[in-house]
């Protein structure tokens, strides 16, 4: 019987006010760090807060492109395996989105789309893709290829114990009361297999659904590591 481990690891830092109880925005702005190894895999997930001011300063000039409103920049999920390694984080994600174009050919427009990216510019950004739309399905070494493994959902649908399970957000943006672009992660572990479902929604209001996922299925006992994308934008 293989061995499952989980641990949990949750630090604090901020301000103490002056009844010596640290303020309610600093309790909320926690390090949460969960990790489980099963079968030789190993599972690893960081929550934290937003990036701060220096964060996004720096970020803004490697990527090239104004940051969503809500970037949890250091949140990460990886998987792990002996020589085999894919993780999911935003800076990856956002550094995927199209950074450059006339916004009035090829990207999604709204009525005032035009005044919206004016406030939202730097000097060293150019218009770009302001929902934030990206090809992004992980950040790894290997190499994946075309096969006709699918993932086997029946297993899934199975009533298998979940030995752990997390929810991790990469960004999140309203786009100007426009609607709403969100990229997030979901994981769950269980004792012969794990499953992965990254997700990018988009939705702009009266104008465009977007929904592009990254699904990923381990079993331990196989080799193949099964990777899925796909692509909705209904009618």
């Amino acid at each position: 019987m293989s061995r499952v481990r989980v641990s949990r690891s949750i630090s604090e830092s901020g301000v103490v006010n002056r009844e010596g109880c640290r303020t309610k925005a600093h309790q909320e702005q926690q390090n949460m760090e969960r990790r489980i190894e099963r079968s030789n895999w190993s599972i690893y997930t960081l929550k934290t807060h937003i990036l701060n001011a220096e964060e996004i300063e720096d970020a803004t000039k490697k990527i090239g492109i104004q940051l969503p409103e809500m970037i949890f920049g250091n949140n990460v999920i990886r998987i792990s395996h002996q020589g085999f390694m894919i993780e999911f984080n935003a800076l990856d994600a956002l550094d995927l989105v199209v950074k450059h174009g006339n916004p009035t050919g090829g990207l999604v427009k709204v009525s005032y789309s035009n005044e919206w990216l004016k406030d939202k510019q730097f000097d060293i950004v150019k218009p770009f893709d302001w929902t934030y739309t990206t090809e992004y399905k992980g950040t790894s070494d290997a190499r994946f290829i075309h096969s006709d493994h699918s993932i086997p959902f029946d297993k899934l649908r199975q009533h298998d114990p979940i030995l752990f399970f997390d929810d991790v957000v990469l960004f999140e943006d309203e786009l100007g009361d426009n609607g709403i672009a969100m990229y997030s992660v979901k994981i769950r572990v269980m004792s012969e297999r794990l499953f992965l479902l990254a997700r990018f929604f988009l939705r702009v209001d009266g104008v465009l659904l977007r929904v592009k996922d990254t699904r990923l299925f381990i079993e331990y006992a196989d080799d193949p590591v099964v990777l899925k994308r796909s692509w909705l934008v209904p009618p």
